[in-house]
């Protein structure tokens, strides 16, 4: 990673950096452990096969723990 980021705190979302997060979308929707790729937010873990585009985002969180940790695909089941 070039930068340092701030981890565990949801922050406004202006810009991504590649690295694996949390949403909150315009919805209301918090979806957890996305990878953020061309403007689009997908699902990186288990059965979650979903895109969000980044203009839907209102807010972001970097998760410490996603970086060495593989989910077990369960990390959405009570959006």
């Amino acid at each position: 990673m070039g930068r340092d980021l701030t981890y565990d705190t949801w922050l406004p979302y202006k810009h991504y950096e590649k690295n694996e997060c949390d949403i909150k979308c315009k919805d209301g929707n918090i979806i957890k452990h996305v990878y953020p790729n061309a403007g689009v937010f997908a699902g990186c873990c288990g059965k979650n096969r979903f895109r969000v585009k980044e203009e839907n985002v209102i807010e972001i969180m970097y998760r410490k723990y996603y970086q060495n940790d593989l989910c077990n695909g369960d990390c959405n089941k009570n959006k």
